[in-house]
């Protein structure tokens, strides 16, 4: 775990078998307090209490025993908990003050047992006989808040190890919210206080404690909801709870958490984010040498003085993540990108080093590699192994938003990049549109090609249909000229027609039975693949055997039918021709036929007289057999094409579709931008506005048309200025896909299709070109050619007017993009130096949205500005320093933790800019 400070459900007001108003079983014994000191822990564990404090009033003897049993529990496997999963228990006592008042006093959850006597006798207490079972009667402290902070800080083995909590309970027990109290509540020295129970008020205390209320301070207190748990069955423990966040379990810890009270408090459970990079490893860095950096799931800020390894942390990060520029053929992002090549280039290729970033997203852990050497990335999910990772794979499933120093203020003088702002957070979204456009777009291909090829043969059998037609009729008028034929021979020769007709049947029968056969082989060999087998990770799977039961059954029911299968296949063998009776009948069949075409033969030769009227009835007789077999096959050819008349314009209308969704998507998008943004920037979207891809193409195509480029742009003007350009564009479109279709070359003058939308901006020699030109091929890439939305941003001024956003200036654009950025919940969100890109004053807005971001989304910094971390109240600070100082030639990572840590605290006021007049400012912010 990281060493940043982290949230813990505590319980601050906890009695124990000594409290005089104890319910239950009081036990005496040291074996009988631990054994209640085990079920306490126990009950912690059960109830999720990661902290609780021990407050007896004017007592810590039981501190001891709770302390032992929470250092000695074990996990499940027998094993002792790590440090950060332990039970923190902070000795503490509850005092009635002079007020009178009661109060918490609350010390480090290390505060010392031999430091308790020194507590006692500074508070003037005499402690009860450790052996009594119960304290004795309370007796008031002759002194008032004030008083009692001077007292402690005296004693320089207590200052700094405490922290006092008022009784702030509305109608409560000797609480400070008493009429005529406002003194004691503007001058005492305290920032926090507790409640009995839940954290409820009225308005009026609300706005006191709040801060809101002049008579009291205009003083704002952070508020601590407790159990005031003192029964034996533990079952009022951890009831009402406040969830608070710290690094270290100290009273400084909680102190700071009452000064940022909006960030380290919680009276429910907090939000926080669901994607984070929990580390980066970085191995033979000529720089940074060997380290890994475990990052806080907040808000991480990095720190030191110049040069001195902060940006160099962040740009092994985004290089490991493969965050390339969005827009290949942006310069300003391409210059971003060079450097940190050369810096992976100068630091890591020649040793030969590789980063690994740790990447959790909704507790589900990735490891990336990516070596140096040979840029290759390598990629585990979860327990898998580790596999090869495209750069587009790593961008896709581990997501960052980042930015280098001095690119944020850079971003606003350029739309594509401000499109970021409107795509990355519905990325997934529009990803799955692409891929569901692109699977379209592929059947779309298909069945286009079927629907071209389908019209075309449609044509073809029917120029064909229309010549049979006639060759039938002069068929039969040669036939009537057949005159002084005998009856018989007559009857045969007027039977040819249709013994043809059955010609035809017979072949179209013999290609069914075989195409039958066939089929029934298909459906079994389709059938010989189901079931699919049981997956090799069934076996950890809750209902295995019930999953492996059904999976028997289904495997049994697709045997039966195969075996059904099998034998309806070989019955049909038989059926369809190899047995009785249908062999005998086609033989019979096929026998008539043979006997009919011998008559009929012989019935011409008898025909003596008509000799030139048979020849060319034989002549025409067999030219219409043969379409007669040229339209059956097209028929055939047709049936097999199925539907893309129908088919194709549907997945037309689809892929169109799927434009439109993505881009109501970006419009909802840019209504959330201006949200985000608070107003200061005005996003919105003409949908599908740019028709510049399909007006290129078809460019190109008519090139060498003899049709002017300038007419073909006033086309796509019109369209463009339309209400409707997508809508326009595909009616277009529509009557384009009619002129590929005629079959040509066309002359001028020749008839065109009903094209009312061209013809009305084009001449008819034009038409007759684009016919020429423009085949289905050409026409299919014209029409996948995507319409582009074109967003549109604007700056509000500080007399809420709107102006284009590149007129803003670099410091207004930035700071109205980072407020966007931190209004998002998302992926983590990187920036080196935000305030290089900010106004000075509107640090302290950017701190304020700082506060409300990290419960969203990840926040890792690097910064020189105090105020950025310190009332950003950073839960990680990762100080970087000199490897030796004297040469500032290489970097390392001093220190980690947070800003309740001492050694944090004094690295900051010393490298930070304005160090120490950030801490001041937080204090006062606080009337502390």
């Amino acid at each position: 775990m990281d060493k940043g400070a982290h949230f813990r459900k505590c319980d601050f007001q906890v009695h124990t078998p000594r409290d005089i108003n104890w319910d239950g079983f009081r036990p005496v014994s040291d074996a009988e307090r631990e054994v209640y000191a085990n079920t306490f822990v126990q009950t912690c564990r059960e109830k999720g209490v990661g902290a609780i404090a021990l407050t007896d009033h004017h007592d810590m003897e039981f501190v001891p025993y709770i302390r032992a049993a929470a250092l000695a529990e074990q996990d499940g496997n027998g094993q002792p908990l790590a440090d950060q999963d332990r039970l923190i228990v902070f000795p503490g006592m509850e005092l009635t003050l002079q007020q009178p008042c009661q109060a918490i006093i609350i010390f480090d959850a290390s505060f010392p047992e031999d430091l308790f006597a020194v507590a006692y006798n500074c508070l003037g207490l005499v402690p009860t006989a450790r052996a009594a079972d119960r304290t004795a009667e309370t007796v008031q402290l002759p002194f008032d808040l004030l008083e009692l902070h001077t007292r402690l800080d005296n004693h320089p083995s207590l200052k700094g190890k405490y922290i006092v909590l008022p009784n702030v309970t509305e109608d409560g027990h000797q609480t400070l919210m008493r009429v005529g109290f406002h003194g004691h509540y503007t001058s005492m020295p305290c920032v926090g206080g507790y409640m009995d129970g839940p954290f409820a008020c009225g308005v009026g205390n609300r706005n006191i404690l709040q801060g809101k209320v002049q008579a009291w301070g205009y003083k704002p207190l952070a508020v601590f909801a407790t159990s005031d748990c003192r029964r034996a069955d533990l079952q009022t423990l951890g009831s009402h709870v406040t969830w608070v966040k710290w690094a270290e379990p100290t009273a400084e810890a909680l102190r700071q958490a009452c000064l940022a009270r909006e960030s380290r408090l919680s009276h429910g459970e907090p939000g926080l984010p669901h994607s984070i990079i929990t580390q980066i490893s970085v191995s033979n860095s000529k720089f940074l040498g060997n380290f890994a950096l475990e990052f806080n799931q907040q808000y991480n800020a990095i720190i030191g003085g110049r040069g001195t390894g902060k940006s160099t942390i962040l740009e092994y990060l985004r290089w490991a993540l493969c965050d390339e520029p969005q827009v290949p053929d942006d310069p300003e992002a391409a210059d971003f990108q060079l450097k940190r090549q050369k810096l992976v280039e100068k630091t890591l290729v020649d040793t030969e080093g590789s980063v690994e970033v740790r990447y959790s997203k909704n507790g589900v852990p990735h490891v990336l590699r990516r070596a140096a050497k040979d840029r290759k990335s390598t990629l585990k999910i979860a327990e898998g192994e580790f596999e090869a990772a495209t750069e587009d794979q790593v961008r896709s499933i581990l997501p960052v938003q980042a930015y280098s120093q001095k690119q944020l203020s850079s971003v606003g003088v350029r739309v594509d990049q401000l499109r970021r702002f409107i795509e990355a957070p519905v990325k997934d979204q529009l990803d799955d549109l692409g891929r569901a456009r692109q699977a379209v777009e592929g059947e779309l291909r298909e069945q286009f090609a079927r629907y071209v090829r389908k019209t075309r043969r449609v044509a073809e059998r029917d120029r064909l249909a229309k010549e049979a037609a006639s060759l039938q009729a002069q068929i039969e008028a040669l036939r009537k000229r057949l005159t002084g034929v005998s009856p018989e021979d007559k009857a045969v020769l007027d039977q040819k027609p249709h013994a043809e007709i059955e010609a035809q049947f017979a072949s179209r029968l013999g290609e069914d039975r075989r195409s039958l056969l066939s089929a029934i082989q298909e459906f079994d060999r389709a059938l010989a693949a189901l079931p699919r087998p049981l997956p090799e990770n069934l076996a950890t799977t809750p209902n295995k055997d019930l999953a492996i039961t059904i999976h028997g059954l289904v495997a049994d029911a697709s045997k039966e039918i195969r075996d059904e299968i099998e034998r309806i296949r070989a019955e049909a063998v038989v059926s369809l021709g190899e047995g009785e009776p249908t062999v005998s009948l086609i033989r019979e069949w096929d026998q008539k036929r043979a006997d009919y075409e011998k008559s009929y033969e012989e019935a011409k030769l008898r025909s003596t007289a008509h000799e030139s009227v048979l020849k060319q009835l034989a002549e025409l007789e067999q030219r219409g057999a043969l379409q007669a077999q040229q339209i059956e096959a097209i028929s055939r050819e047709i049936g097999e094409l199925g539907t893309p008349d129908i088919a194709f314009p549907k997945l037309l209308k689809d892929w169109r579709d799927h434009l439109v969704t993505g881009s109501q998507l970006l419009a909802a998008q840019c209504d959330v931008l201006t949200n985000l943004s608070s107003g200061r920037i005005r996003a919105s979207l003409q949908q599908n506005a740019d028709l510049g891809a399909p007006l290129a193409a078809l460019i190109r195509t008519m090139r060498g048309s003899n049709i002017r480029t300038q007419k073909l742009e006033e086309l796509f003007a019109g369209l463009e200025a339309s209400g409707d350009p997508l809508g326009g564009w595909s009616a277009v479109c529509d009557e384009f896909l009619q002129l590929a279709l005629v079959e040509g070359p066309l002359e001028e003058g020749s008839a065109l299709p009903e094209v009312l939308r061209l013809k009305a901006a084009m001449s008819e020699a034009d038409l007759v070109r684009v016919a020429n030109k423009l085949g289905p091929d050409e026409w299919i890439e014209l029409a996948l050619c995507a319409a582009q939305n074109r967003p549109i941003f604007g700056y509000r001024t500080r007399e809420d007017e709107y102006i284009a956003f590149e007129e803003a200036s670099a410091g207004q654009q930035a700071t109205a993009l980072l407020w966007a950025l931190l209004n998002q919940d998302g992926v983590p969100l990187i920036i080196d130096q935000p305030e290089d890109d900010l106004d000075s004053q509107v640090i302290v807005e950017i701190v304020n949205q700082v506060w409300k971001a990290k419960s969203g989304r990840q926040l890792i910094f690097s910064s020189h500005n105090a105020n950025l971390v310190v009332n950003g109240d950073a839960e990680l600070v990762a100080c970087c320093d000199y490897m030796v100082a004297a040469e500032q030639s290489k970097g390392r990572i001093k220190l980690e933790g947070a800003i309740d840590v001492k050694e944090i605290r004094e690295e900051i006021a010393k490298v930070m800019e304005g160090g120490k007049e950030a801490f001041r400012l937080r204090g006062e912010k606080y009337g502390f």
